[in-house]
C-alpha cells in the first residue's frame, strides 16, 4: 500500500473530479489552503500504525482494520458525519435548505475526515499485491530473506516520492507534512476522535466495544502520529532544501531500518520501480494470475472504482440525506492487503524483489554520512 503522500494526493485527485460530476464544489477543501482533514482522512487506518511509543497504544486497531470489515467502518463513520441526527449535524443554521444542509455537512470537519477516509481502501487493494511482489517479505522458515526487512515500507516511500514527480511535477520537499499531517494530528478535536471511537465500536463490537481505553489509545494514536509525520517531514530531511536535518529517525541500536520511514533521497533511478516497461509480475497470492500493468495504471484503475463508487455515493446522500444501504459492500469488508478471489487475507507466495535492500543501504549510509559530517 502506498504511504502518506499517495494516499492524499488520490484523495485530492478524486474529489477535484468528482466536483463538476455531481454538481458540487469541493474548492474548499482543496485550494491553496487545503482542508487538513482530507490530507488527515486519506491516511486511513494507517494513523494507527504509528501508535507504539505511547500507552495504551492502538497500533492493533491499524491491523484489525486492514484486516476485516473495513466497509462497515469507513459507513458508519460517513453515517454519523454526514447524516441528519449524527454528530457533524449539531450547531448548522436551522435556515439552511435542506441540500445547502447536506452541502454543509459535506465540507465539515467530520464530512471531509470521512469522505477522505473512504477513499484509503480503493488504493490499498489495488497496488498492494504489485508492492508485495516488487518488496519480498521476511519468512522465519528462510534465513536468506532477512535481507528484505523493512523493504515493504521503505518501497511504499519510493513509491510515493516517484508518483508525486509524474502526477504532480514535483519534488518530495514540496511536501510539507508538518502543515498537512502533524499540526492537524496534534489539533485533532474531541468530535474527531469521538467519531472514530463510536464508529470502530459499531465496526468491531468484540475487541473496541469492551475495549475500557478506546478513547485514550485513539488520543494517543494522533499523539504519535504527530510525532511521527514531523520527523519524517521531507521538507527539513531532504538535502535539497540544505536546512540542519537533525536526523531524530536515527536510533542507536538501530541500523537501516533508522531511515526506512524516511522519504530516500538520491536513489537509483535506473530500476524500474514502478514497472513502466509493463513487465509480467505475479499476483502474491500465487492463484495463477499475472499482471502487466505498471503502478501508474494500477493507480489509474484504482481512481476509476473510486470515482464511480463515489459519484453513486453522493448523488444519493445529496438527494436523500442518507449513506446508500449498499455503501459497506461496494467499499469492501476483505482485507485492505493481499488477498484471494474471496477477498480473504493470504499468505504470500510469490515475489520477484527489487534490490531495495541494496537502495535502502545506501540510503542509510547517506543519512549516517550527513549526521557525521553535521556533529549530531
Amino acid at each position: 500500500m502506498p504511504s502518506q503522500i499517495l494516499h492524499f494526493l488520490f484523495a485530492e485527485d478524486l474529489f477535484h473530479r468528482l466536483g463538476p460530476r455531481i454538481g458540487f464544489d469541493f474548492s474548499r477543501a482543496l485550494g491553496p489552503a487545503v482542508s487538513p482533514m482530507v490530507a488527515l482522512g486519506s491516511q486511513g487506518p494507517d494513523l494507527f500504525y504509528h501508535s507504539q511509543h505511547t500507552r495504551p497504544v492502538a497500533i492493533e486497531y491499524g491491523t484489525l482494520i486492514h484486516r476485516r470489515d473495513f466497509g462497515l467502518l469507513a459507513t458508519k463513520l460517513l453515517s454519523l458525519a454526514l447524516e441528519a441526527g449524527g454528530p457533524e449535524g449539531q450547531g448548522i443554521d436551522a435556515s439552511l435548505g435542506v441540500i445547502e444542509h447536506r452541502e454543509r455537512r459535506l465540507l465539515s470537519e467530520g464530512g471531509l475526515y470521512a469522505l477522505s477516509f473512504a477513499t484509503h481502501a480503493f488504493l490499498d487493494r489495488a497496488t498492494h499485491p504489485y508492492i508485495v511482489n516488487r518488496a519480498g517479505w521476511v519468512s522465519p522458515a528462510r534465513p536468506e530473506t532477512g535481507r528484505y526487512a523493512r523493504c515493504h515500507a521503505f518501497f511504499e516511500r519510493i513509491i510515493d516520492v516517484l508518483m508525486l514527480r509524474y502526477l504532480r511535477g514535483r519534488g518530495q520537499d514540496s511536501w510539507d507534512q508538518e502543515a498537512l499531517l502533524a499540526r492537524p494530528c496534534g489539533a485533532a478535536s474531541g468530535d474527531l476522535i469521538n467519531l472514530l471511537k463510536t464508529a470502530l465500536v459499531a465496526a468491531y463490537p468484540k475487541r473496541a466495544g469492551s475495549d475500557q481505553r478506546l478513547q485514550q489509545r485513539i488520543q494517543n494514536a494522533f499523539k504519535d502520529a504527530e510525532g511521527f509525520y514531523r520527523n519524517t517531514n521531507p521538507r527539513k530531511t531532504s538535502f535539497n532544501l540544505r536546512l540542519r536535518d537533525e536526523c531524530v529517525y536515527f536510533r542507536d541500536h538501530q541500523d537501516r531500518s533508522s531511515v526506512a520511514l524516511v522519504y530516500p533521497e538520491a536513489f537509483p533511478l535506473g530500476i524500474d520501480y514502478l514497472n513502466l516497461s509493463r513487465s509480467p509480475w505475479r499476483h502474491p497470492c500465487g492463484e495463477g494470475l499475472f499482471d502487466i500493468r505498471s503502478f501508474p495504471e494500477l493507480y489509474q484503475s484504482a481512481f476509476t472504482n473510486a470515482l464511480g463508487f463515489f459519484e453513486a455515493l453522493l448523488n444519493h446522500y445529496l438527494k436523500t440525506g442518507k449513506i446508500m444501504d449498499d455503501a459497506p459492500f461496494w467499499l469492501g469488508n476483505g482485507s485492505l492487503s493481499i488477498q484471494d478471489v474471496s477477498g480473504r487475507p493470504c499468505a504470500p507466495l510469490w515475489s520477484d524483489p527489487l534490490p531495495l535492500d541494496q537502495v535502502l543501504t545506501e540510503q542509510y549510509q547517506r543519512r549516517l554520512a550527513y549526521r557525521n559530517r553535521c556533529g549530531l
